[in-house]
């Protein structure tokens, strides 16, 4: 399935086909068509992943051959929380993970994906936490992966040196900090796997001895109130302004007005 037959405007395909990774859409889109995604659900991973590859673009990459795992990393914990994005609204984001996800997927079963990766901050504990995820959890790798794209820059911000005893001298305020960090102003679905990720990865510590209390109680809650999805009805001032606008020197424009 090519971009054409997804996207029935003639402006999207040539907007989405931009480097580096706009090439490879095409045959991405007919990868995730094998995995029985719907045309809604299509259009919007090929939108997300329109979002990263513009991030790409901005960041000097312009063949997919350069594109690392960690770029991932990186846009999914510092742009997407900041994200300005005009043409991502927040339902458009929602989702962002997976799709970031599959096209690298893609690109690696492609042969396409770039081996050099940067080491990872602290790998001792950074291989000891995926595999507390792994064996002990029984997670599956997709939400394995989800927890990692977090745990990089948490272990960044510990430091250089000696881990485990920066750990032991976390402070419940620098645990608020980076939820609010890395959760501000995203979506729920971004602010849930922020919470999900701290409270994981601080149990694990607590059970490994690093930290002295549980200090995943201090993850602030996620409120979600009864009947929030429902549509908001306009405010006074809109209600005024659409009746101020009806022509009530016709018989329609009264039948309207007294309608609304």
């Amino acid at each position: 399935m090519v971009l054409e037959v997804v996207f029935r405007r003639p402006s999207v395909p040539i907007r989405l086909r931009t480097p580096p990774l706009g090439p490879q859409l095409d045959g991405f889109s007919r990868w995730l068509s094998t995995q029985g995604f719907s045309g809604k659900a299509l259009q919007r991973r090929l939108w997300q992943v329109s979002h990263f590859n513009r991030y790409l673009e901005q960041a000097g990459i312009r063949d997919c051959r350069d594109i690392e795992r960690n770029f991932a990393e990186r846009f999914l914990s510092n742009h997407m929380p900041r994200c300005r994005c005009e043409d991502q609204p927040w339902r458009r984001r929602l989702g962002t993970p997976g799709a970031v996800d599959s096209i690298l997927d893609y690109l690696q079963e492609q042969g396409l994906l770039s081996s050099t990766a940067q080491p990872a901050t602290h790998p001792g504990l950074h291989a000891e936490f995926l595999e507390y995820l792994k064996s002990e959890r029984n997670l599956v790798d997709r939400s394995i992966k989800r927890h990692q794209q977090y745990l990089a820059p948490f272990l960044e911000g510990l430091g250089p040196n000696a881990p485990q005893e920066r750990l032991r001298k976390l402070s419940a305020s620098e645990v608020q900090r980076f939820f609010v960090k890395h959760s501000e102003k995203a979506g729920p679905g971004t602010r849930r796997g922020v919470q999900g990720f701290l409270r994981t990865f601080l149990r694990f510590c607590l059970r490994r001895g690093y930290v002295e209390r549980d200090l995943s109680q201090v993850v602030p809650k996620i409120r979600k109130y009864k009947l929030s999805h429902v549509p908001r009805g306009p405010s006074q001032e809109e209600i005024r302004k659409i009746l101020d606008g009806i022509e009530r020197t016709t018989p329609v424009g009264r039948r309207d007005f007294a309608i609304l």
